[in-house]
């Protein structure tokens, strides 16, 4: 049997007027926090999910430990609430 290998989804750039905060929420509990100077872009290829910073991954995360992604409106106030 022949494994077909999934394309990778390449990474979309963020235009700077459009950064936001990124948060995500791990099944344990955990929250990691990327506020806009710290990620430059980000990906998602169904088995992980990676956030980059300057062409350097800052964080790859395995996709069956997270329980949700969330782009959050710039304002930290709004990051709060995770």
């Amino acid at each position: 049997m022949t494994r077909i290998e999934q394309p990778t989804v390449p990474p979309m750039p963020i235009k700077e007027e459009d950064k936001e905060w990124l948060v995500i929420k791990f099944k344990d509990g955990e929250i990691a926090h990327y506020p806009p100077n710290e990620y430059t872009d980000y990906y998602y290829d169904k088995v992980c999910f990676v956030v980059i910073r300057d062409k350097q991954w800052v964080g790859i995360y395995n996709i069956d430990e997270i329980k949700w992604i969330e782009v959050v409106d710039g304002d930290e106030s709004n990051i709060s609430r995770h």
